[in-house]
């Protein structure tokens, strides 16, 4: 598992499914993990799973009319 830690298509794979509520019980734990591993991961956690800043980025992603 912990090499899978270091893996960016991983975590990024996790990230996903945790936000489409389809986690297994062992992606949870290495998500969790992963959380748990650096201030900055906990840091990008927060900010991916804030709705104020999806907005903002959906917003700034919009085509300019």
């Amino acid at each position: 598992m912990g090499s899978s830690l270091n893996d960016p298509f991983i975590i990024a794979a996790l990230i996903s499914r945790s936000q489409q509520g389809t986690l297994t019980a062992d992606e949870q734990d290495q998500l969790d993990a992963w959380i748990a591993a650096s201030d900055e991961n906990r840091q990008l956690w927060m900010e991916l799973n804030n709705t104020d800043i999806q907005q903002q980025n959906v917003r700034a992603m919009a085509p300019v009319r």
